[in-house]
């Protein structure tokens, strides 16, 4: 999940899809981020096209029907985080209020020096897409231009071909939501589709609340004066020490798809399955609790990419953050989206500890 810090809402339930290689099951059941529940249902007859199946949701709680549509469509206009490495350009056109294409090419020279290049330095078109929102009939609608793989760009045809759209229909009073795929003239709306809606809604209808405790972007470092961070307001109201710090430091339930080796009690080397490397690059974790220090390195192919480090105050309990990276064009980073991100991250904290008191 700290993949995620720079880019808070990046919309991957609009990723550019490709047919599920598992069966579907029944129904989906999702938690947003700010603790209000929801229910995603599979295969359902449209209310509003009959005959038509998509993935439904139950009625979402406490959320203005304008400010999802903003919130999703802010998504859509950015990269998503897990390839800010690699970005060389992002293009944004807008052709009316509502409807834009984006395209998100990727440094060649950087793919090959990770392995994932064509070995003779070309650019990759990673996302090309365009959408539209309509608010006649309230669809959201993501038509993928590429293969959801990506193209390099001496492989680009000069026309432009629909290769898969997502939709969804944003219904108000209440406020709901249809979605589907179409590939190919199929309409998909099973499990796979209401994975994907999830990982869509959570980050969406939690940018869009407020939460207890308030980051500040660009704030002045505690740990290192004269330098920006992103600096919480004091949380003693709300959680310890321990709470927060256990949340920092577990790195199997924070990175569940990588595999973790402990190389000491305070470090962890984390990767891919069967020890081989994926295309994220590889993260070692270092810890010292006295501190209140965490220190995540990413590298790919050995060379470190980005460096993200959280520090633990104590009286008043304070959570500060920042990245930076150690190339030439890098720099250190305290943004808006990193403030939301922590902001959403220690909500859903509240609310578990909440839960567990309770309980």
């Amino acid at each position: 999940w700290l993949k995620d810090q720079r880019v808070v809402c990046r919309g991957p339930g609009f990723a550019e899809p490709h047919l599920p290689s598992r069966p579907v099951a029944a129904g989906a059941r999702g938690v947003c981020g700010m603790g209000a529940e929801y229910s995603l249902y599979t295969d359902q007859d449209s209310s509003v096209t009959p005959g038509q199946k998509v993935v439904q949701s139950s009625q979402l709680p406490d959320v203005r029907h304008q400010d999802f549509i903003d919130a999703s469509l802010e998504a859509l206009r950015t990269p998503e985080a897990h390839l800010w490495y690699l970005l060389k350009d992002v293009q944004v056109i807008d052709h009316s209020e509502g409807c834009f294409t984006m395209k998100v090419i990727l440094d060649g020279a950087k793919l090959d020096s990770t392995g994932y290049g064509d070995t003779k330095g070309t650019d990759k078109m990673q996302v090309w897409r365009k959408v539209t929102f309509d608010p006649g009939t309230n669809l959201l609608k993501v038509e993928s231009l590429l293969h959801h793989t990506g193209a390099f760009v001496d492989q680009l045809g000069e026309e432009e071909k629909v290769h898969s759209t997502t939709v969804a229909r944003i219904m108000k009073d209440p406020l709901m939501i249809e979605y589907w795929w179409e590939i190919n003239g199929e309409i998909l709306a099973g499990q796979a589709q209401a994975d994907l809606l999830k990982s869509w809604l959570d980050p969406i209808l939690a940018a869009v609340k407020k939460g207890k405790v308030p980051f500040l972007h660009d704030s002045d470092s505690i740990a290192e004066p004269g330098q920006k961070s992103v600096v919480s307001e004091p949380m003693d109201q709300h959680l310890s020490f321990d709470d927060v710090w256990q949340f920092l430091v577990d790195v199997k339930g924070g990175y569940p798809a990588l595999e973790v080796n402990e190389v000491t009690e305070n470090e962890f080397f984390l990767t891919g399955a069967g020890g081989i490397e994926p295309p994220t690059g590889t993260l070692t974790v270092t810890c010292d609790k006295d501190a209140g220090k965490v220190v995540r390195v990413t590298k790919i192919a050995g060379k470190t990419v980005d460096v993200s480090i959280q520090v633990l105050h104590q009286n008043p309990l304070i959570l500060e953050s920042w990245i930076y990276s150690p190339d030439e064009n890098g720099g250190r980073f305290a943004t808006k989206e990193m403030a939301k991100f922590w902001s959403i991250q220690m909500e859903s904290l509240i609310e578990k500890a909440s839960r567990w008191f309770s309980s």
